[in-house]
């Protein structure tokens, strides 16, 4: 029996997807399954897929007979033919470092209960040039600490830092324990974007989580990634996140963290001015309300502070 299962979810990334299977095979670890996942893709990647039946570490090709509408719904699919101790879901239009499995694992072994590892992961465009070296989405958060390696205990990691906002960047460069991953019922998340910011979560009420600075992972930002579609059903669902955050661990409210709420709050005054939905911004105003006590007062603030700098100029 492999010791990880890997898991590829695709959906029309056959242009990515060839780099994807190989960056998997060339791994310097070897003791791992691949299951293949197809979601009735309309270009070519059957034909790419197929090209791999028969390699002795593809165990599963599945293809859907229909677009199953959620990546999520494929990650459950693929959890339920995985036999390894540990899960990678390595998405389609992603790749890593051929020692990435190797450092992983590695990682895992480092403290007791860890129920998943991640590692350093760049962002690339669509012709594999990276776009920040710098990690600017985590600098959000936390100026320092993505600096070095970390181990922490998951209830603490969630109350400070993905409380905030999504700190794991990637599905992709991230090991699970299988044990952990298999406690979580994902196709109850209703979730078609930000699935991944709960699962963590969920995974780290019970488990902890480890971090290696080791740049070992690289993901995509193009316009055919399901974040670059949507808007205001992304906020609808990070306001959803944030909301059971808030109910199910003893958020620390940092500067950071109110912060992040007057970044929301932008976020809806600009949906409000381009919706035509007056019942959808009241749900959203009335979602927001619940994770913030001071929503009201907050949006006068930023509304203030919009019209100064639209009045100065900048």
């Amino acid at each position: 029996m492999s010791k990880v299962s890997v898991i590829i979810p695709n959906y029309n990334h056959a242009k990515f997807l060839k780099l994807r299977i190989d960056s998997v095979l060339n791994q310097t670890y070897q003791d791992f399954e691949i299951i293949l996942l197809d979601d009735y893709s309309t270009d070519n990647s059957r034909e790419i897929i197929e090209s791999y039946r028969y390699h002795d570490k593809v165990v599963h090709i599945i293809y859907n007979k229909i677009n199953s509408g959620s990546t999520f719904k494929q990650w459950a699919k693929g959890l339920r033919f995985a036999k390894g101790k540990y899960v990678w879901i390595a998405e389609s239009d992603d790749y890593c470092e051929e020692n990435f499995l190797e450092e992983l694992v590695k990682l895992h072994k480092t403290q007791v209960n860890i129920g998943l590892a991640y590692c350093k992961s760049l962002p690339i465009d669509a012709s594999n040039k990276i776009t920040d070296y710098n990690d600017g989405w985590l600098k959000r958060v936390d100026n320092n600490r993505w600096d070095s390696d970390f181990f922490n205990l998951g209830i603490h990691e969630c109350e400070n830092y993905l409380a905030i906002q999504c700190t794991i960047p990637n599905a992709s460069a991230v090991l699970f324990s299988k044990i952990a991953l298999n406690k979580i019922d994902i196709l109850k998340f209703p979730y078609k974007v930000c699935g991944d910011w709960k699962v963590y979560a969920s995974i780290l009420i019970e488990t902890n989580i480890a971090y290696t600075i080791k740049t070992k992972n690289y993901h995509r930002g193009h316009s055919d990634n399901a974040r670059s579609i949507y808007s205001e059903s992304i906020l609808n669902e990070q306001l959803s996140i944030m909301e059971w955050m808030i109910n199910t661990f003893k958020v620390v409210k940092s500067q950071k963290y109110n912060l992040l709420l007057d970044e929301k709050v932008k976020e809806l005054i600009t949906l409000v001015r381009l919706s035509k939905s007056i019942n959808n911004n009241l749900f959203l105003f009335r979602k927001m309300q619940k994770i913030d006590k001071l929503m009201i007062l907050r949006t006068l603030k930023v509304c203030i502070y919009t019209l100064l700098r639209m009045k100065i100029g900048l």
